[in-house]
């Protein structure tokens, strides 16, 4: 609590800082993105799509470069297939006594941005908008990858 306490507070300084004093940038997000470092997306294949559940995955996994609310960005190799996706995003989390758990959550996906990549290994860029396939789900992102508190689902 302490420790990210702080590293708000110096991030406030920094963004007053370069924003007021120095006049160089200015923070239009409203949403704060969140990196990851070992996050994967599967996308759900055409025949193992049923009931608006996946039961069959494709064998290219998307890198999952980063998160906030409504969207996240994914870099891949192949092109996606259809605009809409249902998709399983894994990461790996520090759970309690700081062990590491891959972490994962199901959603469904709309293709909001699209680019290309020529010189790069992961030739696509795709920025979805997600929506959590339930309320677990919206917790798994909350509390895993998007490292909000508990405060929220306890009122």
């Amino acid at each position: 609590m302490v420790l990210k306490s702080s590293q708000l507070l110096y991030r406030l300084g920094i963004l007053f800082l370069e924003e007021k004093v120095l006049n160089r940038f200015e923070n239009k997000r409203g949403l704060d993105r969140i990196k990851l470092k070992q996050g994967t997306v599967h996308f759900c294949s055409q025949r193992g799509w049923f009931n608006y559940f996946c039961l069959e995955f494709e064998s290219d996994i998307g890198v999952l470069v980063d998160i906030n609310e409504e969207y996240f960005r994914v870099d891949t190799q192949m092109p996606l297939k259809n605009d809409k996706v249902i998709f399983k995003a894994e990461t790996l989390a520090n759970t309690k006594l700081r062990q590491a758990h891959f972490k994962s959550f199901y959603g469904y996906g709309t293709v909001y941005k699209m680019y290309e990549n020529p010189g790069n290994s992961l030739k696509f860029t795709y920025i979805l908008r997600y929506e959590p396939i339930s309320e677990l789900n919206r917790y798994f992102v909350d509390q895993y990858f998007l490292k909000k508190s508990l405060m929220r689902y306890v009122i």
